[in-house]
């Protein structure tokens, strides 16, 4: 009598309450009842069974009332306004944020340049980046990097130098709790300028090149928030530029940056 009584219950609370959906990132469609949302997980259950939980990062979207009860809309009256109130009946939720904002600065390798082996500091390295993701894990934006460093050959030559890069690429992310590891990898314009070029002691000609260039980033953020997170980057640049006057610049090498992410 008593397992009667519970298949009673779980028909009633289906015929009564209807259905949600939730939509895994691999494909899969729950069919179920959401009990709670959090900028963390989504508890559900099926019927009257145990709630569950899934990880935010693991849903791709959510649906309330995915499958009204039946006959719950038949013979309803509308409002004696003519007009129907607004409600979450049918409103896709994505369970991810979908844009990403961040900027980020530490140093770096100086890489080559045809005329020797550079005698001076690491460049001093900030990079920008903004993206939109299609879904919880890939998507594409543009990238910014910038490295600064002071350039010094005894009394051959010295100069400000300056690596510029700004390209499109993809863009991945994989989170699980409050730790996200990340990857970028770009194709863009690679920029070569100088400042104050000396030549034998004697101030000459600034020097500018440009050339396609690469460039990736590989790192682990820490999520303080939903929105906020903070993370260490690995950074490589790939890519050669050549001035009319035969020299060449050669930035690849490697970085590792700070930075901070904001996701909206």
């Amino acid at each position: 009598m008593k397992h009667i009584i519970v298949i009673l219950l779980f028909f009633c609370s289906c015929a009564l309450y209807g259905q949600d959906l939730i939509v895994t990132v691999s494909g899969d469609s729950l069919k179920c009842k959401i009990t709670e949302v959090s900028s963390d997980e989504i508890q559900f259950r099926f019927g009257q069974g145990r709630v569950i939980s899934i990880n935010r990062s693991e849903v791709e979207s959510f649906q309330y009332n995915f499958e009204p009860a039946p006959g719950k809309d038949k013979g309803s009256k509308k409002p004696s306004s003519g007009k129907t109130r607004p409600t979450q009946s049918g409103k896709q939720v994505k369970g991810y944020l979908p844009f990403y904002a961040g900027l980020s600065g530490g140093t770096g390798s100086f890489g080559s340049v045809s005329v020797g082996e550079m005698k001076g500091k690491s460049p001093i390295m900030f990079g920008l980046d903004a993206a939109g993701f299609f879904n919880s894990n890939i998507g594409a934006g543009i990238k910014f990097n910038m490295a600064n460093s002071k350039v010094d050959f005894g009394e051959a030559y010295s100069w400000n130098d300056q690596i510029i890069f700004a390209g499109a690429g993809l863009y991945g992310r994989w989170a699980k709790d409050k730790l996200e590891l990340t990857a970028s990898a770009s194709i863009g314009a690679l920029m070569w300028k100088t400042s104050n070029f000396t030549e034998k002691g004697v101030v000459s000609e600034d020097k500018s090149a440009t050339g396609l260039g690469g460039y990736f980033c590989t790192g682990i953020n820490y999520l303080v928030s939903k929105n906020i997170g903070i993370g260490l980057n690995l950074t490589s640049t790939l890519g050669k530029v050549k001035t009319d006057d035969d020299f060449t610049r050669n930035p690849a090498g490697s970085g590792v940056m700070v930075g901070v992410g904001f996701r909206f």
